[in-house]
Formats: C-alpha cells, sequence, structure tokens
C-alpha cells in the first residue's frame, strides 16, 4: 500500500512541474523576439492552423489558478491591431519543442483538438 501511495505522488508532482515547464516555456516564447516561435493547432476535421511569431508583436497567457486557459497574441497597434487566440484548454493534448540552435532558441508549440 505505501508503494501505490509513493508511485501516486510521485505521478502527481511530475504531472504538475511539467505543467509549470509549459506555461514558462509559453511565456518564454511570447516574449522572445529573436527566436524562431511556432504555434500549431491541429482541428478536429484534420487541418492545421500555423501562427508564427511574425504573426504578432506582444501577447498575454490567460491563467486562472495555475492553470494556462488561453494564448492571446497582439499585432499591431491603434485601429489597425487584431488579436489571436488559442484556446489551449480545450486542448485534448499538446506537444512543445525546445531547442537551442546556433545560439538561437526555437519553440515549437502543437495543440491537438478532438
Amino acid at each position: 500500500m505505501k508503494k501505490v501511495i509513493l508511485i501516486t505522488a510521485l505521478i502527481l508532482t511530475s504531472t504538475f512541474v511539467f505543467a509549470g515547464d509549459f506555461l514558462r516555456e509559453l511565456q518564454n516564447s511570447i516574449k522572445c523576439n529573436g527566436c524562431s516561435v511556432t504555434y500549431t493547432m491541429h482541428l478536429t476535421d484534420g487541418t492545421e492552423k500555423v501562427f508564427t511569431n511574425q504573426d504578432f508583436s506582444s501577447g498575454n497567457v490567460v491563467v486562472q489558478s495555475g492553470v494556462p486557459y488561453f494564448l492571446e497574441l497582439y499585432h499591431g497597434s491603434g485601429s489597425k491591431k487584431y488579436n489571436i487566440m488559442i484556446n489551449i484548454s480545450q486542448a485534448v493534448w499538446y506537444r512543445f519543442d525546445i531547442e537551442k540552435v546556433g545560439g538561437e532558441w526555437n519553440y515549437d508549440f502543437h495543440f491537438y483538438y478532438a
């Protein structure tokens, strides 16, 4: 019984650490001006919608109780401003790859919806 409780505690703890890393890296990707950043939404009909850091000039992660709900990306200013909103809370699962190549960070996020 002690082993089951210990294993369950380890699994739950590692899940929270991963979620924290995901949120931190998502916020870092918005702020990284000199990086290659890609956000890919894999939609239920099999299509993909891809946004890169050329599509936005700033952004924000909307968080409630430590859980990311939306990724808001902004482009432009004044009357020529538009928002891109990616619903993170409705994603069935997500994947992100981060690597440093030649001193430059590359962020590649994938959000899968069912």
